[in-house]
Formats: C-alpha cells, structure tokens, sequence
C-alpha cells in the first residue's frame, strides 16, 4: 500500500473523536518511557526531529533516524515504514514504503531489540493496555487461571459492524487472491458496507456458513505434497473477527514456554529463554519436531479445548462449520494459512505446554517446534517419553522421528536457526548458506544486496562474511546461461483430480528454487522475455 503525503490527516481535522494516540517503550533502552500524542502524523526514530525520539547504538544503529510514521488515512491509524531494516508488527514484517493498520493497541518493534506498545485512547477509556494501566496507575487485572473458563457475550462482539469492519481493513491489507466464489478483494471492496452488513445479519441469524477453501497442492522439497489453502473474502473476515475476539480470551491463559504467534512474543524471545536456561546450568537438549502437526490436529480434540474456554454455543457452531471445510482429512487438519489457525494451534497445545511444566521439564516451544533443556542426559530422556506419551495419548499427534533427538550441549544444535552450544547461541551454518543463495541471485552493485544483508542481520545480528559459503559452480553456470523475466517465474501445481498446470509467482527464482528444480523436487518455467524487452537464449523444438 503506497501513501501519499496529501492523504495524511491532521489529527485536529478528525470530527468529534478526540482520540489521541500512546507510545510506549516497553522494551530496550529507554523502557518505561512514554509518549503521549494529540496530532498526528507523528514521526518516529532517532532523528532529533522525531515526535517519538528512541535512543540507538552510535555505531551501528539499527533504528533508522526516520523510521516510521504514525498517521490518520481514512478513519484508520495506519503505521508507514520508512526505515531501512523494516519494522515488526505483531510478528509481521513491513518494509519501506509498506503499512499496516493499528488497532486499538498493538505491540512493534523497531530496530534491533526495541518495542514499543501502541495504543489508541479515547477520553475516559478505561479498556487500557498493560502499558498504559501502568502509566496511568491502574492496578493490573488478577492473572487468569487455566482452570476458570472465561465468560461474556462474545457473539455479539463478534458480529459487530465494528469488528467486521476491523477485520475487512486486516484482509483488504493483507491482499490474496479469491477463494471458490471468485470474489476478489476489489470486488467485496466495490460495494464493501453492503457486503458486511450482509454477513453480519448472516451471522447474527445463524444462516453464516463457510465456503470450501480453494486448495492447490505443491511438491515439497523434502518429498510429499504441501497443501495451499486460500478462503474466500468473506471467510477471511469472519476468520480474522474470531482472532480478534478470542485472542483476550485465550492469552492470559497461555502457558509462558509457547513463543509463536503472540502478541508481544517472537523467536527472539525462545532464543533468549532457551540462552538462559543454558547459563543456568542445562547441558542436555530434547531437541522435537512435531509430525505434520496442522495436517493432524483432531477436529473433536481441538472442539473439547476450546469449549472449555468458550461458553457460547453460537461461537461454537461458527468454529464447527468452519471446521467442517477446513479439514486436511475427515475430522482432522487445519489450513495454516487461515488467520485463527495460530491461536488454535496454540491453543490445541496449550494443555501439552502446561503438562510438561508442571512435570519440572524445562520446555521451549515455537509452533510446532520445541526443545527441553535439562541438566542430564537422563532427564532429558525422561523428557521425550513424557512428550511423546501426553501428544500421542491426549492429544492423537506422533513426533517426526527424523528431527526429535537427545543432544549434549557440548555437540549441539539447531533451533530458530540458531546453533546452541555449551558457550551461548550463534547463526546456524544453515543461516549462512541461505543468505548465500539469497545474495547469488542479485548482481553485486545491486543496492537489493544490502537490504538482504540487514535483513539478515535484524534477526541473526552482526554478519561475518567468513561465514558466508560459496555457491556451488554448477547452479552459478546455469542461472548465467538461462535468464528470464526477472520479477516472475512459473510454478507446476497438481490439483486434487491430478490435473496439471503452471501458475505465475511474483517473486524471482532463487538458488534454492533453482536447487528444488534440478533435484526434481519442484518444477519450475521461465518467462523467457526479460524486463527490458530483451531474450538471452532460444528454444528450438526439432521434430524427427
């Protein structure tokens, strides 16, 4: 989404809201300090010319001195990126020139390791984030137990035109292609309110049900079949309304060794858990992979769950039927790529996440991977049986024998892309070798090769080009001699009944597409006219 200057609203021409906008630094240098903003636009960054002034590293900043902009677009508080190494906003990364929509509280981070807490406060608000109560002397709210099912009158907040219209901003962002319907994001988008309003008497009225998803199926790299799931508009929204909705609900709940998919949670959060348990004397690692954990997770397992929290049977009936189309098999799987598939994957574990710390074991767990890091070799083997016994008997998943080990610390291993070992955590040599395929792919004066490198760098830290391995000859000859269209290559996909087709992907062919393609893997086309009206090779077809 590219904004334009004149779109940008002052905050005294909004009508009769007299919102202002809170910023927070909630972690880094300067945490505890807040800002408080009546107008909007509002810069932020390091330049001293900025309304949210952070405080960097001289020497090698990762905040750029304008790094993003706070302003009001069409009744939406929008955040703009303008930096160099992006911005992260509830896990999800925006690069320069990209926006995303602010709801009423969200969690960012800036640079290396700063987050901030940004919050949209009405006069009189008392519905603050934790960050605000503080500011503002509000007692925290009691921590809510696992055992105590939370209670309200969730349908309705569901169902109002106020969370649709939330959730339809997400997915118009958000872009993807139509489901089943053949109902673009431009279509819903040409008569938008009339559509919500339709789906939201459909929901209130209990008639709202969803549609089949549209499926492809990809060959994966390390053999079988990936499958891509894509929802309908309206799907998407309803999905998206739900996450909203449940989120408060849920994560209070949520055991504190889970990291993926959670507000004010990412990766670097399990490194810096894993990293202390480390130091505070664990020399032994279960290092699990849970087999194929979205495909499998059991429709009437994961209904149980969520009814324990939920009581309100009109929820219920939306999550059935949505299940009901959703499955990878009958009665089991759901889409990953749906947005309320995170919280319930989080929440289909969450009893498994409970078990195991309430057992001693040292758990770290991101999605469906997860290390125990213990003190013994015993206990750790201890550990994986328990795992293994609580997924397979409580919860019907089995681990992946190939990624589930006992480990020494002094050998070490991978986790989030990290190489753990008795002396702390460094890029894994995987880490390495990736970038090396990233950057093969671009030309060396390309100015692409710098934002690849610090975008490696904002996750991995300082590179050492030491680390860095050389391509491999033979994949460098080929990428020479067979040049095509650079932004766009062509994918084969098999559908459900084995037909086959290609689909074009908006992305360049990367060395390790390349490396899937000549292994057999994946099967890839060119675009043999290349962005500058010109071809570099030909294709003769000789008939005998």
């Amino acid at each position: 989404m590219t904004i334009q200057i004149d779109q940008l609203i002052d905050s005294d021409e909004r009508e009769g809201d007299n919102m202002k906008v809170v910023v927070r630094v909630i972690r880094g240098r300067e945490a505890g300090k807040s800002f408080e903003l009546l107008r909007l636009p509002a810069v932020i960054g390091r330049g001293s010319d900025c309304d949210v002034r952070l405080s960097d590293d001289i020497d090698r900043p990762t905040i750029s001195r304008h790094h993003a902009t706070l302003a009001w677009i069409e009744d939406q508080l929008l955040l703009i990126d303008h930096s160099t190494n992006g911005t992260e906003v509830n896990g999800r990364w925006i690069e320069n020139g990209e926006s995303v929509v602010i709801d009423s509280s969200e969690v960012v981070r800036v640079g290396q390791d700063t987050w901030l807490g940004i919050q949209v406060v009405t006069p009189g608000e008392e519905k603050a984030t934790i960050a605000v109560r503080r500011r503002k002397g509000i007692p925290e709210p009691e921590p809510k137990s696992p055992s105590k099912p939370l209670r309200g009158d969730l349908f309705d907040q569901l169902c109002e035109m106020q969370t649709l219209e939330k959730a339809w901003k997400r997915v118009k962002l958000n872009r993807g292609g139509p489901g089943v319907d053949g109902v673009t994001i431009e279509d819903f988008a040409a008569d938008a309110d009339r559509n919500l309003r339709q789906l939201e008497r459909e929901l209130r009225s209990g008639r709202y049900q969803p549609m089949p998803m549209r499926v492809f199926a990809v060959p994966k790299p390390s053999g079988g079949i990936r499958r891509i799931s894509i929802l309908t508009v309206r799907d998407r929204i309803v999905n998206h309304a739900l996450l909203s909705t449940l989120t408060p609900l849920f994560e209070p709940i949520f055991a504190p060794c889970s990291f993926a998919y959670r507000p004010g949670r990412s990766s670097h959060d399990a490194i810096r858990k894993a990293l202390s348990l480390i130091r505070s004397g664990s020399e032994w690692a279960l290092d699990a992979d849970i087999a194929s954990f979205f495909d499998t997770m059991s429709h009437s397992r994961l209904i149980e769950i969520l009814s324990d929290v939920i009581k309100e049977e009109r929820i219920m009936q939306i999550i059935k039927r949505w299940l009901s189309v959703a499955g990878t098999g009958p009665g089991i799987g759901i889409p990953q790529g749906a947005p309320s598939s995170p919280l319930f994957a989080n929440a289909y574990l969450n009893e498994f996440d409970w078990h195991m710390l309430n057992q001693g074991y040292n758990l770290v767990r991101y999605a469906d991977d997860f290390v125990c890091l213990e003190r013994s070799r015993a206990q750790a083997q201890k550990a994986l049986l328990e795992a293994e016994g609580y997924l397979r008997e409580k919860l019907s998943l089995k681990l992946k024998p190939e990624k589930t080990r006992i480990i020494s610390l002094s050998a070490g291993f991978t986790f989030l892309g990290f190489r753990f070992d008795l002396s702390g955590a460094s890029p894994a040599q995987e880490a390495y070798e990736s970038l090396a395929r990233k950057l093969a792919d671009v030309p060396a004066q390309d100015p692409r090769r710098k934002q690849i490198q610090r975008g490696w760098e904002q996750y991995f830290g300082p590179l050492k080009d030491d680390k860095i391995p050389a391509l491999p000859d033979e994949r460098r000859r080929f990428i020479e001699l067979f040049q095509g269209r650079q932004d766009v290559q062509a994918r084969q996909w098999i559908n459900q009944k084995g037909k086959i087709g290609y689909s074009p992907i908006n992305k360049p062919i990367t060395d390790d597409d390349l490396r899937e393609h000549l292994a057999g893997d994946i099967t890839l086309a060119l675009y043999m006219h290349r962005n500058d009206n010109t071809v570099r090779f030909t294709v003769i077809d000789v008939d005998g």
